[in-house]
């Protein structure tokens, strides 16, 4: 994971001023350790900075993700947000028990190529979550259908 300062470098490279509400967002996500929804980033930044106005932190965690800096997916319906890493990243996510399993991107270079030389498409494929059962919870739902 990125460091805050190289963060902000990268910001500062690409002409943006550095808020403190946009330090502050980063900060929470940092602290987050993972995946935080936009709601829990503004409970993060509001238990030390009382009058930051919620849409500050909604238009902040678009802003970064639209620069990469963050990363947004979709989680049962949830907007969830992440420290962008220096390569992108996916995960498996067991839908039974939400167990989070991280994929890295290697396993996704022949898909890209294929869609990019057969189908002329260009796939953002920089963080996935992929949906389906874990192990554990295949083997406990197979042992409940024969009982």
């Amino acid at each position: 994971m990125q460091k805050i300062s190289e963060l902000i470098t990268q910001l500062r490279e690409r002409g943006f001023r550095i808020t403190p509400q946009r330090q502050m967002v980063l900060n929470a996500l940092m602290r987050s350790g993972g995946h935080a929804t936009a709601l829990e980033v503004y409970g993060s930044v509001t238990n030390e900075f009382p009058g930051l106005n919620k849409a500050t932190v909604y238009r902040t965690l678009d802003f970064l993700a639209d620069e990469k800096i963050v990363t947004r997916s979709e989680l049962n319906g949830r907007l969830l947000y992440e420290i962008a890493g220096d390569e992108p990243h996916h995960h498996l996510h067991c839908t039974n028990c939400g167990h989070m399993t991280h994929l890295d991107n290697h396993h996704f270079s022949e898909l890209i190529q294929h869609l990019a030389e057969d189908h002329h498409f260009q796939a953002d494929l920089s963080h996935l979550v992929i949906p389906g059962l874990c192990g554990q919870c295949q083997t406990h739902m197979k042992e409940s259908s024969n009982n």
